[in-house]
């Protein structure tokens, strides 16, 4: 009588964070523990912030900036989102498409492991959970880890078409925003760990340990020298402030600060993401940043008032006369 094989565990494993706090680091240290991440021809390829390259899906980039754009959000709008957000038959569709770019790059991997990053992805968090039920994965996280001041600074040189503009306090509010949504699979029950980018610069053997262990993976000893040698130099960081340059900004909420000590605690695990103690100091935090959402819509609501106007003043300016154009300049 024959016996069938086991069937492979089917898993995705999603690095989620807010932006410019080391996740493409983070997301080609996956290799080392044996998670396949896509054909590159599946990847948005390197750009100016990331030479190396940025492993962030195609279509799954298509697929966050489209259910941001349902609400009118861009990348670094505000508004928190609720599991009721999604239940529409736009957000049922999201959720089907989403899960079907699981299933496709899940199938794909020689050992049924795929690995996906996206900042967005924790932002649309519900969506992204209910995809992966839907495909039918068991579905764990790597929450990256980076100081406020240094992802603000980062953004600010990186992104000109935002950040130059930016207001320290806006983007301290988004990195929060972005943790608040990473957290929620771990509050969901789902396995993750904290990874703190300057950790993986600095140790990056004893943290691709810590994510293999927290995730029940292997690591390939040789694939994680090659890592440490060739990938990761100390000039993929470019700004160096500390936790108490953090806590004398005035410019950073107080919400913020205590965010990020409570997340630094998990990322060097003297507080364990599944102690009593650490998720209840979390989901306080999570419902203060809830009931701010009001003031979170409302600061949307103006950025997207100052784009169009910026857009318009653009058009007059363009289509003006030489002389109304000079007269112009004196207001610029």
């Amino acid at each position: 009588m024959d016996v069938a094989a086991p069937m492979m565990k089917r898993r995705v494993i999603t690095v989620v964070g807010p932006p410019r706090s080391g996740t493409s680091a983070m997301t080609r240290a996956l290799e080392c523990l044996g998670v396949y991440l896509g054909s590159p021809d599946s990847h948005r390829p390197p750009d100016f912030g990331n030479p190396k390259g940025v492993w962030e899906d195609k279509q799954v980039i298509d697929l966050c900036a489209r259910a941001l754009n349902t609400f009118g959000l861009p990348w670094y709008g505000l508004q928190l989102f609720s599991a009721a957000d999604w239940q529409t038959s736009l957000g049922r569709n999201l959720i089907a498409e989403a899960a079907d770019i699981i299933t496709q790059r899940v199938t794909a991997s020689p050992n049924q492991i795929w690995g996906c990053k996206n900042p967005q992805i924790g932002r649309i968090n519900y969506l992204w959970m209910e995809a992966c039920g839907q495909a039918q994965c068991d579905d764990s996280y790597i929450i990256a880890l980076r100081n406020p001041l240094n992802v603000a600074a980062s953004i600010i040189r990186g992104s000109p078409h935002f950040g130059a503009g930016a207001s320290p306090t806006q983007l301290h509010l988004m990195w929060l925003v972005y943790q608040i949504g990473a957290l929620e699979p771990l509050l969901a029950g789902k396995p993750a760990v904290v990874v703190d980018y300057d950790g993986i610069v600095e140790h990056p053997v004893e943290q691709l340990n810590r994510m293999a262990t927290a995730l029940n993976l292997s690591a390939d000893t040789d694939a994680v020298n090659k890592y440490q040698r060739e990938f990761l130099q100390e000039d993929l960081r470019h700004a160096g402030h500390g936790s108490s340059d953090m806590h004398a900004d005035p410019r950073v909420p107080a919400i913020v600060r205590r965010a990020y000590s409570l997340l630094a605690e998990a990322a060097c695990d003297r507080m364990p993401l599944d102690s009593t103690r650490f998720r209840e100091a979390w989901s306080a935090i999570a419902a203060e940043a809830k009931d701010r959402n009001p003031m979170f819509r409302l600061i949307d609501h103006m950025d997207r008032r100052i784009v169009r106007s910026r857009a318009l003043g653009r058009m007059v300016y363009r289509n003006s006369p030489g002389f109304v154009r000079r007269w112009l300049t004196r207001f610029a």
